[in-house]
């Protein structure tokens, strides 16, 4: 069953990272939408552990049931987030240069799939963003690059959702199968640091990474690391981290994307998901 390789999974994280992790106090409840379904409610109340990068890894493993009862083949294309210490105990940066896999989500199979999911995935965000007005998902994002490999899988791509000028969420489209899905990301107080660095970088590409399965940064042009809490990161004695790191998959502009009204809107009021 899903849920049983979802706790074994859990079970098998080190006490120390569950420990950080709660300390950090962000919360990501994401749940799966297949393409066309209304919704199904898949890893709600597992927090933090199911980031983006986690879910990736578990994408990559996870074999959907068909309809005699056996299960698909797991598609491979995703070979980064294991996590590799050295003798330090800091997280190891591979020396590799960047490379890329999987398949573009185009900008067509982006906006096809929010258009017809948009009210499901704004439901889902208002449940966990009380008093949230209209709902703004954009149809631009980015993919993240993990320094365990230095790639960038293109069968994930993110989205922020935002109110006004208030990021409140996000949703990651994924390919699997050869159909899209996605598993929003709502609730917490980590959203507000995303907000202060895109106004206090505007009209500038951020630079998303994952340092190992769970430590999300960001890199402004300037090389200025953003993260979740306070101390010290694996990139901070990388130099030109920016220029290392950044590809034209794995940046994003928040102003560019409002500018260019890249975005579909949920009205406030509108309401209408169905978990099962």
């Amino acid at each position: 069953m899903m849920n049983d390789r979802i706790m074994n999974g859990i079970d098998c994280i080190d006490d120390s990272l569950i420990e950080e992790a709660m300390n950090y106090r962000r919360t990501r409840k994401p749940i799966y939408i297949a393409a066309g379904a209304a919704a199904a409610v898949m890893l709600i109340g597992t927090g933090f552990l199911l980031g983006t990068n986690y879910m990736q890894q578990y994408i990559a493993s996870y074999s959907p049931p068909t309809a005699d009862g056996d299960t698909a083949q797991p598609d491979e294309s995703y070979s980064g987030g294991d996590t590799k210490y050295g003798d330090d105990g800091k997280i190891i940066l591979s020396d590799a240069d960047v490379s890329f896999t999987g398949t573009v989500i185009t900008a067509d199979e982006i906006k096809a799939f929010i258009e017809r999911e948009k009210v499901n995935i704004a439901s889902f965000i208002r449940l966990e963003t009380p008093g949230a007005g209209d709902i703004n998902i954009s149809l631009v994002g980015y993919s993240h690059l993990q320094t365990d490999d230095n790639t960038v899988s293109l069968d994930f791509v993110t989205l922020p959702v935002f109110t006004d000028s208030k990021i409140i969420g996000e949703v990651t489209l994924f390919r699997y199968d050869g159909e899209i899905h996605c598993t929003p990301s709502a609730g917490g107080t980590g959203w507000a640091m995303k907000t202060k660095m895109f106004s206090e970088n505007p009209d500038k590409k951020i630079a998303f990474v994952y340092c190992g399965q769970y430590m999300e940064l960001m890199i402004a042009p300037d090389n200025t690391i953003y993260n979740m809490w306070d101390g010290e990161t694996p990139l901070d004695d990388v130099s030109d981290r920016y220029a290392k790191y950044a590809t034209e998959y794995n940046t994003f502009s928040f102003s560019k994307m409002i500018a260019d009204k890249n975005y579909v809107t949920v009205p406030a009021g509108t309401q209408n998901i169905t978990l099962r």
